[in-house]
């Protein structure tokens, strides 16, 4: 499962996207990027340490 969270850190958006294990629950990956997940394309995803 997955959601998109919008974030204002000194007055700019960034959006957080994490991968949610619904088994475990726990994050088991994310995505931090600044456009929406429409806009920003193709990246690389962040794997929690």
């Amino acid at each position: 499962m997955s959601d998109v969270t919008e974030l204002n850190i000194k007055d700019e958006k960034v959006y957080l996207s994490p991968k949610l294990d619904l088994y475990k629950q726990e994050i088991i990956s994310y995505k931090i990027h600044r456009q929406t997940a429409a806009q920003h394309g193709d990246r690389d995803t962040q794997k929690r340490p």
